[in-house]
């Protein structure tokens, strides 16, 4: 009986030895897990609270004594509505808008029109020509595109969406979004209908039944705008 109690003592040894290893090997690998865990959240909330360096804190157009281009669109009074000036001119009256959609609904509604840059005479000439560079907005934290004709200084003040990333947020992996190109393909249901233009600093709508097969890509015109090109705040 004895020598048949020496093995399986010898076993339940053994496996309380194996078990007693695990259990400390998997305490170790949980310690280390928690650790490694602790670390990358202390670095993520480290660069996630970095300093924006002070260069990226300037407005492109203030900071720069750039002088921007007028607005496209203009409310003609006398035909009762929107109109886009003919190319190569630029306005220098209040009567001007960004878009025809902005222009209708300022200036259609009789309740509106009165007393506002509608009712002023549409003033237009020869206009230089427009330029284009990236900045970086400090509110959204994101780089933006801006237009002018000409700029005196060229602080926050980018010739790329990578380069205004990489200088603005050196933290980070530059992810550009906006300067991509609006690659796209066929398909029956879309949600997302915009692209943002960094040819033109302006956002296009898609063709019918296409979709987008990048990241810039937007469900309404607005969040278009405001996610890639210039806002006054």
């Amino acid at each position: 009986m004895s020598s048949l109690r020496a093995p399986k003592a010898a076993a339940l040894c053994m496996f309380t030895f194996v078990g007693t290893t695990v259990m400390r090997s998997s305490t170790r690998f949980l310690l280390f897990l928690r650790l490694f865990i602790e670390q990358a959240l202390a670095r993520k909330t480290h660069i996630q609270n970095a300093p924006i360096p002070t260069v990226c804190q300037v407005s492109p157009y203030l900071g720069n004594d750039c002088q921007p281009p007028g607005y496209p669109w203009y409310y003609d009074d006398g035909h009762k509505s929107c109109k886009m000036l003919t190319a190569g001119l630029c306005s220098f009256s209040s009567n001007q808008f960004p878009t025809e959609s902005v222009c209708n609904e300022t200036c259609q509604s009789s309740t509106k029109r009165t007393g506002t840059p509608c009712l002023q005479k549409p003033v237009s000439g020869k206009c230089s020509t427009i330029y284009r560079a990236w900045y970086f907005d400090i509110y959204s934290m994101e780089c933006k595109m801006f237009s002018y004709i000409y700029c005196r200084k060229r602080i926050n003040f980018f010739n790329s969406e990578t380069k205004c990333q990489s200088v603005c947020l050196p933290h980070r992996t530059p992810k550009p979004l906006c300067s991509l190109q609006p690659l796209s393909k066929f398909c029956v249901y879309r949600t997302y209908h915009w692209y943002f233009s960094s040819k033109n600093n302006i956002c296009l709508a898609y063709l019918k039944h296409q979709c987008a097969k990048t990241n810039n890509r937007f469900k309404t015109h607005s969040s278009c705008m405001k996610r890639c090109s210039y806002s006054k705040h």
